[in-house]
């Protein structure tokens, strides 16, 4: 009796120790798919609401961007920073006199979609603003309001 419990106990570790390797696979297989799936419309749409905003006083948003920083947080980090830098750069360009005045003033940001674009915009009541059109690909027009 006691020799068929320790081949039960043998077959039963074997078949962990196989069911540990399949489940190894499945993690390896899901971190390479998750790496590559994430949404670059949505997390280039996160950085320029991280980035742009972080000119103006301060802010509120909609509840959209919950949703957008978890395509940012897959985004891989050398491309996290590449769309950073374009972002920076763009609002850099609009010009010292135009940054000065946008970064006394309190703006609401609002995303929505219009057909395969996202739209963000940085309201502040009539007194300078961003508006920014984002491809699906990760491509943005920025505009001053």
């Amino acid at each position: 009796m006691e020799t068929r419990k320790n081949v039960m106990k043998k077959a039963s570790f074997k078949d962990r120790m196989e069911d540990w390797s399949k489940i190894e696979k499945t993690l390896r297989d899901t971190t390479e798919l998750s790496a590559k799936s994430y949404g670059r419309q949505s997390a280039v749409a996160y950085i320029i609401y991280m980035m742009a905003g972080s000119y103006f006083a301060s802010g509120t948003s909609n509840s959209r961007f919950r949703n957008l920083y978890l395509n940012y947080a897959e985004m891989p980090k050398e491309k996290q920073y590449e769309s950073e830098r374009r972002v920076i750069d763009s609002v850099e360009k609009l010009g010292a006199e135009f940054l000065q005045k946008i970064a006394a003033l309190r703006c609401k940001v609002v995303c929505r979609r219009s057909g395969e674009e996202l739209l963000m915009d940085f309201h502040t009541g009539g007194f300078g603003g961003l508006s920014f059109q984002i491809e699906r690909n990760g491509n943005f027009r920025l505009s001053p309001l």
